[in-house]
């Protein structure tokens, strides 16, 4: 019976991977590392699909550990992570992380060290204040039809 349980197990979940395949979906993860300067904080960067395809505002990504994943349209993270960021000016790189999640309906977790901080200032995704300020708005309306 724990085979058979085991086996039912180890299907669902194939079938739960080529679903999301065929979707057009894969998993969507960020890692963070720490960065030592002006104050402790930590660099944030998103993958998309595996290591090998990971986008951050300065190609920092890699070294990291994991802090949060999801299942997302590929397609639409990829649209998300080229639209326009200038850095400290309507984001740093905890709100390119969560352009990139978007699709996944997740964000960073309080426990990455400065996103409160940049959350606070820049809003979750970059559009929160300052003269840039809308430009995510633009970037989901541009990439609303991405497939």
């Amino acid at each position: 019976m724990k085979k058979l349980i085991a086996i039912a197990v180890i299907i669902g979940g194939f079938a739960f991977q080529a679903q999301n395949a065929l979707a057009g979906n894969d998993l969507i993860f960020a890692e963070k590392k720490p960065v030592w300067g002006f104050a402790p904080a930590d660099h944030t960067y998103a993958c998309i699909g595996s290591y090998s395809n990971c986008v951050s505002t300065n190609n920092n990504t890699s070294g990291g550990s994991f802090v949060v994943s999801g299942w997302g349209n590929t397609a639409k993270a990829q649209c998300y992570a080229s639209c326009y960021m200038k850095y400290a000016s309507n984001g740093v790189c905890h709100q390119h992380t969560n352009r990139v999640l978007y699709p996944t309906g997740k964000t960073l977790p309080v426990s990455v060290r400065g996103y409160v901080e940049s959350w606070y200032r820049y809003g979750a995704y970059g559009n929160k204040r300052g003269p840039y300020n809308g430009k995510f708005s633009f970037c989901m309306s541009r990439c609303a039809n991405v497939q």
